[in-house]
């Protein structure tokens, strides 16, 4: 048993080496693995990723060991990115759940925000109706 979840374990940090290959080379692209509770609120990465793109900005999130998200599409978490400076919520708000492959996102900047040069974080909050008590996931954005 404690192979296989060597294995499960090596196979998803694999994964999440991809999602994060997958943005665009020339953007500063943050990762970091989140755990988000039941009743907890948001949960704000400590990385950071400074905007050097025009656009939206874009995330990759994929569940991270057993405590991973759910492949049946019964668990939702809300997306949001942050100030990197005062964690002020700086984009729009994304809703999702998970079936089995990696979910990818856009994020809209809010009036005020999404400027070059700054840094932005990620907020990911577990949706208070789902059937478990928290999830962990993996995830990549850029600003």
């Amino acid at each position: 048993m404690t192979k296989v979840k060597r294995v499960m374990n090596m196979v998803l940090a694999t994964l999440m080496m991809a999602a994060c290959v997958a943005l665009p080379a020339s953007a500063n692209t943050a990762s970091e693995t989140m755990t988000a509770r039941i009743n907890g609120g948001s949960t704000i990465s400590s990385a950071a990723s400074t905007k050097q793109r025009s656009g939206n900005m874009t995330y990759t999130a994929l569940p991270s060991g057993s405590d991973g998200w759910s492949s049946q599409g019964d668990e939702w978490v809300y997306f949001r990115g942050r100030s990197g400076t005062n964690s002020s919520q700086a984009t729009t708000l994304d809703h999702r759940n998970y079936s089995g492959s990696s979910v990818r996102g856009s994020l809209g900047y809010y009036d005020g925000y999404g400027l070059m040069g700054y840094p932005y974080k990620m907020a990911i909050s577990y949706d208070n109706s789902n059937p478990y008590e928290y999830v962990r996931l993996g995830v990549a954005w850029t600003a």
